[in-house]
């Protein structure tokens, strides 16, 4: 063990690792920057070397960058000429990737016991909104038999607005995949939750709603509603027993419809995955075959399932299962992700130590949001005059979102600042690209065509654009001028969709613009020409690939800075590889479907590579796994990090059943049993405390050095969410300035 531990150059603490056999279950734990991933990739190395197929669950795409980096580090290390010459031989035997997607795999493999389609994959979480859709027929026109009885009264929480009631649908079915909830469990639920709640009438909730406890950590709002008369409650339980049995029906329809689906959600795939190994010992026994070893990064925010497959794994074979993770580390609670770190039968523990003492983060508070960028730009720019290499730092917020907008505001500083991965470089310039893809396999489309009008291929102006909307006789007529611009501002309103279709493409109006916009449409038409011919027979694909360069988009992109152009050309990649993907199949999508699901975030897309030359943003869960030498932790601020509280509009609790947000009874906008629900359970507490941690977490990814900066202060009222505050009291003894000059308070000093 202690030669193979060097070999692989593994600490003394991480060498116990290689020791673990047969069905053991075993755990590691250690603080961010302990080793576990490397001592993780150093099993799966053994597991190779001994012949043993190895899964590698992570809980994050990044994840899985990070460990398939740290495993190809260490064939490398244990046999530098075997890991060039035969790599691929190594890598059929270890499977890296999140759980969903190895679910999703074994289920391919057998797609006809499994009931799934033959070319099942992982999808973003809209993919359950566009189930949902599908499912609801029956519920929007009314055919469902439970409409027939007339004992419904539709005035119900949220079905006002259909698109809304869908959206919250498909964001419950979620979550209830996610914590194994059957369509039967689901209806019993709410049914025994109801009386738990309520009573026999509302007796019951009468009694709760006066707990003087509770109503001290009431908000404002949830104390309105819990002054709910008897009669509104009467009201409220009515409603959620008829949405209740909606959803029941609703939910079993998406089950059904979810089957045939090419593209489902992750908590779809594992509760479907689940289903078939415990109904059928063959297909459990098909997956045991080519599963030795369970290895699990990232184990304190992993998928709630996992327990439950291992279980299905492990009952008559040696399965041996490592799972990697620190508790405090865990972000992702409010997205259903739960602790495995203290699943049963665990056989034993190996605790890493830190590696080096992590100096104390600096804190500083900014104005506002402008002279924190300034603060920003100012320190990144620092450590790059120093010598740093930019892809050695990163920038963290809370959502991606933020980080988007950050880094577009450090740019404007002059700094090489990439987008975060799951952002577009330039989405605006890609969708022009497949818009163009759109009118060379129908040029009829006026929706594209009228982006390709406008987009730097053509340049053409409003007023242009304007113009080639009207019929050609209409510009034949003696108009005043005054006239002639109302006819131009209302041209779009009143034009047939056809009309700018046939005045671009065939010509008709070019009398009545400009002589140098006519050259411009008239060289575009044979450009079309030519691109219509040379891509007939292409596969979308092809096409993008083809107009690409044919519409000098990827000449474009290579005029950029080096670390701008190598992500213009990766999100073009990205873009390709989904495109390859909707098309295959007996579902093949036309692009114009494509671009419209791409637009709707539907389709599956793997995110960006990191960009070297630039400094990466990116979400702090988004980033998990990932080390920096410098980290900055931005837009600390109120209502942006911690984030407003925003529970979900429709949940379920196995004791108290349906809780809904919406009240349909005269009073507050809440129902009593929603208030009620979340200050008993301390919900939002809880948040708060999981929006510390990713903090804490975000700034554990700096080796060298990390700051946290914001704006602003918290309002008295929300003192206990200030956590600049609180985190310049837990490295500092005090409290963090909150003057309204650029400040800073370090325990370590020096700089981020």
């Amino acid at each position: 063990m202690h030669a193979d531990a060097g070999r692989l150059r593994l600490s003394q603490a991480q060498a116990p690792v290689l020791t673990v056999c047969g069905a053991e279950i075993v755990v590691v734990t250690g603080p961010p920057g302990s080793g576990k991933t490397t001592a993780l990739a150093a099993y799966a190395q053994q597991c190779e070397r001994e012949g043993r197929n190895t899964v590698v669950v992570c809980a994050h795409e990044e994840g899985v960058s990070e460990l398939r980096d740290a495993l190809e580090q260490m064939r490398e290390d244990w046999d530098p000429q075997a890991a060039e010459t035969s790599p691929a031989a190594a890598a059929t035997m270890t499977a890296v990737g999140m759980l969903a997607d190895h679910a999703a795999a074994w289920m391919r493999r057998s797609y006809v016991s499994a009931r799934v389609a033959p070319d099942l994959c992982v999808g973003p979480p809209a993919a359950a909104e566009a189930i949902v859709a599908r499912a609801a027929r029956g519920l929007l026109d009314m055919s469902w038999p439970i409409f027939a009885s007339g004992a419904f009264n539709l005035d119900l929480p949220h079905l006002s607005r259909p698109d809304a009631f869908l959206r919250e649908a498909a964001s419950l079915f979620t979550l209830l995949q996610r914590s194994r909830v059957s369509p039967e469990e689901f209806e019993a639920g709410c049914a025994s939750g109801m009386t738990a709640f309520y009573g026999r009438d509302v007796e019951r909730a009468a009694i709760l709603l006066q707990d003087p406890q509770l109503r001290e950590r009431l908000s404002k709002r949830g104390r309105e509603a819990c002054r709910a008369s008897n009669a509104a409650l009467g009201v409220q339980r009515a409603a959620e027993r008829d949405v209740a049995a909606i959803l029941a029906q609703l939910y079993r329809e998406y089950l059904t419809v979810a089957t045939a689906a090419p593209i489902r959600t992750a908590e779809d795939i594992l509760d479907a995955a689940l289903r078939w190994l415990n109904q059928s010992e063959d297909a459990a026994a098909s997956v045991r075959r080519r599963v030795d070893c369970m290895l699990v990064d990232d184990a304190e925010d992993a998928e709630p399932a996992l327990g439950a497959i291992v279980a299905a794994l492990r009952r008559p074979a040696d399965l041996t299962v490592v799972l990697a993770g620190w508790e405090p580390a865990a972000v992702a609670g409010f997205e259903g992700r739960r602790s495995a770190l203290e699943m049963t039968s665990i056989s034993r523990r190996i605790q890493l130590p830190p590696r080096e003492a992590a100096s104390a983060p600096r804190v500083a508070r900014l104005d506002d949001e402008r002279t924190e960028v300034e603060w920003l730009a100012k320190e990144i720019g620092a450590l790059l005059d120093a010598g740093e290499r930019p892809e050695t730092i990163a920038l963290l917020c809370r959502t991606e979102d933020a980080a988007f907008s950050y880094a577009r505001s450090l740019r404007a500083y002059g700094l090489p600042v990439s987008v975060p991965p799951d952002a577009f470089e330039d989405q605006a310039e890609l969708l022009d690209l497949l818009s163009l893809c759109a009118i060379v396999e129908d040029p009829l489309d006026p929706e594209h065509l009228l982006r390709v009008a406008a987009s730097p291929l053509l340049g053409l102006s409003d007023a242009t654009i304007s113009r080639l909307c009207r019929e050609p006789a209409d510009g034949r007529q003696l108009t005043l001028p005054i006239a002639d611009a109302q006819a131009d501002l209302n041209a779009g309103k009143s034009a047939h969709p056809m009309t700018f279709a046939k005045n671009l493409l065939l010509g008709e109006a070019d009398g009545f613009v400009s002589e140098e916009t006519a050259d411009v449409l008239g060289r575009f038409r044979l450009k079309l020409a030519a691109w219509r011919m040379d891509c007939a027979a292409s596969a979308p694909v092809g096409k993008f690939a083809h107009l690409m360069k044919a519409g000098g988009f990827h000449e474009r992109w290579q005029q950029s800075p080096a670390h701008y152009r190598s992500r213009l050309l990766d999100d073009a990649n990205r873009v390709a590889e989904t495109l390859v993907s909707a098309t295959r199949g007996d579902e093949a999508l036309p692009i114009r479907d494509i671009i419209m699901k791409l637009e709707e975030e539907s389709l599956p897309m793997r995110r960006a590579r990191r960009t070297s030359g630039a400094v990466a943003t990116d979400g702090i869960a988004q980033a998990k796994g990932c080390r920096w030498r410098h980290v900055f932790v931005a837009g600390v601020a109120h209502e942006r990090f911690p984030r407003i509280y925003a529970s979900h509009a429709m949940a379920f609790s196995r004791a108290f059943g349906l809780i809904i947000r919406e009240n349909v009874a005269r009073g507050a906008a809440q129902t009593a049993k929603f208030a009620w629900y979340y200050a008993k359970f301390g919900a939002k507490a809880m948040y708060l405390e999981e929006e510390r941690r990713a903090l804490r977490y975000g700034l554990s990814r700096g080796v060298a050095g990390s700051a946290a900066s914001g704006f602003g202060s918290a309002p008295r009222w929300a003192s206990d969410q200030d956590l600049l505050a609180s985190l310049a009291r837990e490295h500092d003894g005090g409290e963090a300035s909150t003057a309204n000059a650029p400040i800073e308070a370090s325990a370590a000093g020096g700089s981020g």
